[in-house]
């Protein structure tokens, strides 16, 4: 029997990063594919590594922790400080591009749901049970740990009257508990998540709707029949085409005076109001996330293809180019077109809002098609630099925090409330010593219980299952 290549190799030790450890009792997933359909999967071992993405994952996880305690950070700021600080530090202007983590997060649930899915489908006899394993798997991989942080939500908040700080985090991160906890049941957290408890889960809530509607698609697309893999790629590339058009037509729809960037003081109830536009326009829901989810299933899809990965890796010169130029347009955006407000700032334009809310904004198929570009260059190790940055990402160090990412994620908004329960004080004396130094012992304060608090659930409960 022949031996499973390298890539199949590093493919199931990401899915089992996303999707739960094996259990010696139950048949891992995906179910070995008929003869037709494994003979016509050539392998490619030596052209891709899937490792990098793993430690992507890992880093991404921390920056949506640290995004999450600039969110706070600027609350506790006077507007001209924190916006100061956001546009003219590079260190702070980092921690405020959390959202684009969340995009390679999305990018990577749709890559590895077509990776797993598609060659298991092509050429099936029994579609409906492979689909049926697939929703299994999900559903042991995600639900028990959401359902125990929202027991946590619910039973293990702190009832004493909180510090002003740990006050202000609650309100904003968690002020709907827990009459809100309904929706996160239903998973309708992004459908408004300033009614949910926990408006983090929101994310949880697209995975899910993402994980039970995918593969009804490609069912759709009768994976018995040959030419499955080109219909999938067709409809992806029309549900793609179909996301941008909605986000254009959603953006074109808004008042100017509701959908306005750059973003002012979030701490005015105007300014919060226009932020929460935004926000409803472009980020949460299914449809405004179409097009992302579609280009990751597409990557996945070519992933899959030797064909397709055999060309690329003929042209690597060009893909890291490719890759290399969609970097730096989306660093000049965000130095020349900063959705975070000075002072005084003049509003951009009506057509300049819409189009880079649509087209640029988190969420967005330019940012989309950018993380793909990139995980492309990584995977098939195009230049000298993604070379070094995937082996990076593919130290043996990184596997623990990416295996503890979707717990740190889960747990860390309700970890850092605690920690500022437990420590009054500490946080506005931080930041009386320096705005900078309050982020940081923030941030540092936030990963530390985070991940403190993630190894008892991923231990006690995600690990199990």
């Amino acid at each position: 029997m022949q031996r499973p290549s390298a890539a199949a190799a590093v493919a199931q030790l990401i899915s089992d990063s996303f999707s739960g450890p094996s259990s010696d009792r139950r048949t891992p997933y995906p179910a070995p594919a008929p003869p037709a359909a494994a003979a016509a999967a050539p392998r490619h071992p030596r052209l891709v590594d899937l490792r990098p993405l793993n430690g992507l994952r890992a880093l991404a996880s921390i920056v949506v922790v640290i995004y999450h305690s600039w969110l706070l950070w600027i609350f506790l700021l006077p507007f001209d400080t924190a916006a100061q600080l956001t546009r003219r530090n590079v260190w702070v202007a980092a921690a405020s591009l959390g959202p684009l983590s969340v995009d390679c997060f999305l990018v990577l649930s749709g890559l590895l749901a077509a990776y797993q899915l598609v060659p298991a489908l092509d050429g099936s006899s029994d579609s409906w049970r492979t689909v049926r394993q697939y929703w299994q798997r999900r559903a042991l991989r995600l639900l028990p740990a959401y359902l125990a942080i929202n027991l946590v939500l619910l039973a293990a908040l702190p009832r004493s009257k909180p510090a002003p700080e740990a006050a202000l985090a609650h309100a904003i991160f968690m002020g709907n508990c827990p009459a809100g906890l309904w929706r996160n049941l239903l998973f309708l957290v992004n459908f408004d998540h300033t009614q949910a408890c926990g408006g983090h889960l929101w994310t949880l809530s697209l995975q899910v709707q993402f994980y039970a509607a995918f593969p009804l698609l490609l069912l759709a697309l009768r994976p018995r029949l040959p030419g499955f893999r080109a219909r999938a790629a067709w409809a992806l590339a029309a549900a793609a085409a179909a996301g941008t058009l909605w986000r254009l037509a959603l953006a074109w729809s808004q008042p100017a005076h509701v959908l306005r960037l750059p973003l002012g003081d979030l701490r005015q109830p105007a300014g919060l109001a226009i932020f929460t536009a935004v926000l409803r326009a472009t980020y949460f829901t299914p449809a405004v996330r179409l097009s992302q989810l579609a280009v990751g299933a597409a990557l996945g899809l070519l992933l899959r293809s030797h064909t397709a990965v055999s060309w690329l890796a003929r042209r690597r010169a060009c893909l890291a180019v490719a890759a290399a130029a969609l970097q730096a347009a989306y660093l000049y955006l965000y130095i020349a077109w900063s959705p975070n407000g000075l002072p005084g700032e003049a509003p951009w334009s009506p057509t300049a809002t819409r189009a880079y809310a649509a087209l640029a904004y988190y969420g967005s198929p330019f940012l989309s098609i950018l993380l793909a570009a990139t995980m492309l260059a990584l995977t098939l190790g195009c230049d000298p630099l993604h070379r070094r940055i995937a082996s990076a990402l593919s130290a043996p160090a990184l596997l623990p925090l990416a295996n503890l990412s979707f717990s740190l994620y889960l747990i860390h908004e309700p970890a850092r409330l605690w920690a500022l329960s437990l420590l009054p004080g500490a946080l506005p004396a931080a930041i009386a010593t320096s705005p900078l130094w309050g982020l940081a012992f923030l941030s540092t304060l936030t990963l530390t219980a985070g991940y403190a608090a993630a190894l008892p659930l991923y231990w006690l409960v995600e690990k199990r299952f």
